[in-house]
């Protein structure tokens, strides 16, 4: 066998991979879908047209089968398409030149979420996580033509009960949360604060054929070894690992890489790197070479210089077969993350190239509750003005998704920072530890057990993110320690001393353990990672003096905004103030008719339970006259109206006030959004003045899954709220004091 060669290419040009793809998405083949029992619509087995990628709810939507699940209050009409299995299927052939291939992998990117995979009858795949990728090699099981693709998915209600059952079975007690501790799956979809309950099923993301020759390219990996002192060089190795498919030695000739320096002026896409590793390549292993960086290709953030990207191509060929061509980005930078205990408590901010940075940015959630409606469009039109209003980071929240590739991508390039929380939020889960996988054997009900499962998961998240240099800090959790400690989980579930003091143990272990948790097994000294956010419940004043803060006095406590003056964290990661959207939006989801806020439409679209109630408190308490008039030159709408009987909600109050017109209906959105603007305001002019002493704002939230009342600064339509452009000038002002 002649010499292998990795060559190293600086380019700005598109890259044709060797390995043989084959799509199976729905726009090269068709796909049906069917309930495998009788239904709201028709019998077991009738089969209609599906979209891949695509959800259930997607799919009975475009087929005229149910109403759309975002108007009035059809969410609570549609409940019976998660107690269901569905079963999507297709035919297709294989295209000549892959099926001469001998390794074929079906590759789905993401299963939602409990699905049995059939390939000509034979099964092939027993899924149990949304967030991870499935493969399988499948070279024996595939024909020519005629191929029977066949995806079952169960009903994810049904099974996270009886996860949930056996669980409290065994250790006689139950977790908080009910049943969406047990599965790995979006936790907002269960419904939250600002989002409804729609779980659905299907295949969210992308699914083809993949024909690979002998050698695989498994992962590039971007390791920064050090920056000297003046931070003007960064000393980095690129690792390339490969699995040899073919399972036989290739010889090669020895290179020596150890005093290799590269400097990207230097590089040609002419230059060749030749790699053996002790000249043979065995069934899998890596090599890895290394590169110097000056200050100039340094990648930066928003506001503080150019997010500059190089990119790379890594080819494997001998003279006779090129193997594999993958391409890269790479951003140079240095993270430092700083918890350093003084004076006030214990510090919390960012270092970026050597330079402190006051963080300023907002929560990301979802999108749209049904995921593959979220384009490459909506990620650009919502991460621009993310970028437009000076924002420097995102914090992806931990009960959404890991976001898709380009969310990613579109982050490095705008030079926003990415906060990236796990997918825990707000519960306890139901395992001890992520210990690593081969201590963990056994089923339930044929799925893995929770360790195992998740342990998948982070590890393909991480090894998906490496590169991105947006990407600054993992984050274990979103509120569960501040839960654990706060929240009355224990005495409200009726824990003994010995429940909590297990619970309690198996937390720890899993999010804070350096030897047998996340840190000790997938998140490693090197690595930006804290356990949870906050550390602290707002009602502490720790909260104030360590680590970061969601302080939620205001909305939740129902305190002043202007408590935000004096209630200064040394960063804070949650804050906020909800608003209802603008008329145009709401219209989308209500008749006019249903323009008052004890509507069946409005209350159904107000997620919080008593969210109509606290902008009523704060809209009387900064004087906005609830029952109509001028109040500081703001006209809002008057108190509720019984409007008409048959559409109010009888568990609503129905106080006698007259009906509100559209105009006066107006009025009550603007003062809403006023109201969330003012509070903002306060907030981050007082996190801004504080500096050294806070070093972030992180406001809750940018976006939302569906229209309604929220915390967003920009509607589930886009429109922009005016506090978005109160942020947007705070943001950007050219001096900050």
């Amino acid at each position: 066998m002649k010499p292998i060669l990795f060559l190293l290419l600086l380019s700005c040009f598109s890259v044709q991979a060797q390995n043989i793809k084959q799509s199976l998405n729905s726009d090269k083949m068709q796909w049906k879908f069917y309930c495998t029992t009788n239904c709201e619509f028709g019998k077991a087995g009738q089969k209609f047209s599906a979209t891949v990628p695509g959800t259930i709810h997607l799919d009975l939507l475009d087929n005229k089968l149910i109403p759309d699940p975002f108007y009035a209050d059809n969410e609570k009409r549609l409940q019976w398409i998660d107690t269901l299995d569905w079963v999507y299927e297709t035919t297709f052939d294989v295209d000549s030149n892959l099926f001469k291939q001998n390794n074929i992998e079906l590759q789905f990117d993401g299963l939602d979420t409990y699905a049995d995979v059939y390939l000509n009858d034979e099964k092939i795949i027993t899924a149990d996580n949304m967030f991870v990728k499935w493969n399988e090699q499948v070279k024996e099981h595939l024909k020519q033509k005629n191929n029977q693709l066949k995806i079952i998915f169960h009903s994810t209600l049904k099974e996270a009960k009886k996860l949930k059952a056996k669980f409290e079975k065994e250790h006689g007690y139950e977790l908080p949360e009910g049943e969406r501790v047990f599965v790995r799956k979006a936790q907002y979809q269960f419904g939250w604060d600002f989002a409804p309950k729609f779980l659905g099923c299907g295949i969210w993301r992308n699914v083809k054929l993949m024909g690979i020759m002998e050698l695989k390219i498994e992962n590039v990996k971007l390791e920064i070894d050090s920056f000297n002192k003046q931070n003007d060089f960064a000393y980095t190795h690129v690792i390339i690992s490969y699995e040899n498919l073919k399972q036989e030695i290739f010889t090669g000739e020895d290179f020596n890489a150890t005093d290799v320096w590269l400097k990207f002026k230097n590089l040609t896409t002419k230059q060749e790197l030749h790699f053996v590793n002790r000249n043979h390549f065995t069934s899998s292993g890596s090599f890895s070479f290394p590169l110097k960086f000056i200050k100039k290709d340094f990648w930066n953030c928003n506001s503080e210089g150019s997010p500059i990207l190089n990119e790379f191509k890594i080819s494997i060929s001998n003279d006779s077969i090129h193997y594999i061509t993958q391409k890269i980005k790479i951003g140079i930078r240095k993270v430092d993350f700083i918890q350093q205990k003084d004076s006030i408590g214990e510090s919390f901010y960012f270092k970026l190239n050597g330079k402190p940075i006051f963080i300023k940015g907002a929560n990301w959630v979802p999108a749209d509750v049904f995921l593959p409606r979220v384009s490459h469009q909506k990620y650009r039109t919502l991460l621009t003005a993310a970028k437009e209003a000076g924002m420097n980071m995102l914090r992806v929240w931990g009960g959404g998704v890991y976001e898709d590739e380009y969310f990613y991508h579109l982050c490095d390039s705008l030079g926003i920072m990415v906060w990236q929380d796990l997918m825990f939020a707000c519960a306890l889960y139901p395992e001890d530890s992520l210990v690593t996988s081969n201590s963990v054997t056994g089923k339930i009900a044929g799925y893995r057990l929770f360790p195992a499962n998740a342990e998948d998961e982070l590890e393909q998240i991480k090894s998906r993110l490496q590169n991105h240099p947006s990407v600054v800090l993992f984050c274990g959790n979103n509120e569960i320690e501040e839960g654990l400690k706060n929240w009355g989980w224990q005495e409200s579930l009726h824990y003994t001393k010995k429940d909590s003091a297990i619970e309690s143990e198996k937390y720890f272990k899993m999010f804070s353990d350096k030897t047998q948790g996340l840190k000790g097994d997938i998140f490693y000294e090197d690595d930006n990672y804290i356990s949870t956010s906050p550390k602290f419940g707002w009602g502490h004043k720790e909260s104030l003096t360590n680590g970061d803060s969601h302080y939620w006095g205001v909305w939740w406590g129902m305190e002043p905004y202007e408590i935000y003056k004096k209630r200064v964290p040394r960063f804070a990661s949650e804050y906020g103030m909800q608003s209802l959207p603008c008329l145009a939006t709401i219209r989308k989801f209500a008749p006019d008719s249903s323009l008052r806020i004890n509507s069946v439409a409005l209350r159904n679209h107000q997620k919080h339970p008593t969210g109509f109630e606290n902008l009523d408190g704060y809209l009387k308490y900064y004087g906005f006259k609830v029952n109509g008039g001028l109040v500081k030159g703001r006209k809002v709408i008057p108190e509720y109206g019984i409007g008409n009987p048959d559409e109010a909600d009888s568990t609503w109050s129905t106080k006698n006030y007259h009906n509100p017109t559209i105009k006066e209906f107006e009025d009550y959105i603007n003062a809403t959004q006023q109201l969330q603007a003012d509070a903002l305001k306060t907030a981050i002019e007082a996190h801004m003045k504080t500096q050294p002493r806070c070093m972030g704002t992180i406001l809750w939230q940018l976006n939302e899954p569906w229209p309604g009342a929220s915390w967003s600064l920009i509607d589930y339509y886009g429109n922009k709220k005016k506090a978005y452009y109160q942020v947007q000038k705070l943001f950007t002002e050219k001096k900050q004091n």
